[in-house]
């Protein structure tokens, strides 16, 4: 888990922040080309239990981020290495959305490790109905790429499908089968090893109240 900043304009480096531990679960890991979950079980070895500043668990069919300190990110892994190129798609539902103001979940690709020093691509939603692609290159070090605004209205008892497909250079971010925007960035080129995916919730220095998202029916492809 990692204290992210307030993530609301769309240029910024941050290179002084607090972070929590977040220690991946001692589990083999295994490489794949694709990944199927419905989270009917934790047989692929994901992130989770509770800390002071989250809580992540199995169960119904769906992994559920609970979020409880405010300005902090909590995010969670599958033990499954997978190709660097990748097609990423999950359903994902803010049920507190009416009484946390100011939060976002995403999707993490091509990041190096499942803790706190992994660099990564996010492609994220926010509560202002909001779309980031945004780049963590370290501890403390986060870079907003890009962003818009989405035409979907979100709300506490539907799910929608985020999708982040990142190939090469380009990342791109997709809601609902709508495509919202990409980016190209070199930063964290394809070196022929697999990287890891996560799943993130953000609770903003605005959020009085807990966030909860609730992600189903994870798949991932090589990007075509």
């Amino acid at each position: 888990m990692f204290a992210q900043p307030y993530r609301r304009s769309l240029m910024f480096l941050i290179s002084a922040l607090a972070f929590g531990a977040c220690t991946p679960q001692a589990a083999r890991v295994q490489n794949a080309t694709q990944l199927d979950d419905d989270f009917s079980s934790n047989q692929n070895y994901w992130d989770n239990g509770t800390s002071d500043h989250s809580d992540r668990s199995i169960q119904n069919g769906a992994f559920t981020i609970t979020v409880k300190s405010t300005d902090w990110t909590a995010w969670t892994s599958p033990g499954v290495l997978l190709p660097e190129d990748v097609d990423v798609q999950v359903d994902v539902m803010v049920p507190t959305l009416a009484t946390a103001l100011d939060w976002d979940y995403g999707i993490h690709v091509r990041a190096s490790e499942r803790g706190n020093t992994a660099t990564y691509y996010t492609c994220g939603i926010s509560e202002t109905g909001h779309w980031f692609i945004s780049m963590h290159t370290g501890p403390s070090q986060v870079k907003s790429l890009k962003g818009g605004n989405i035409s979907t209205k979100l709300t506490p008892d539907k799910s929608n499908t985020l999708r982040c497909v990142a190939k090469g250079d380009l990342i791109k971010i997709y809601l609902d089968g709508k495509f919202l925007g990409s980016v190209n960035d070199p930063t964290l080129p394809v070196n022929g090893n697999p990287k890891y995916i996560h799943l993130s919730a953000y609770n903003g220095k605005n959020g009085d109240a807990t966030m909860q998202a609730i992600f189903h029916n994870l798949k991932v492809r090589p990007a075509d």
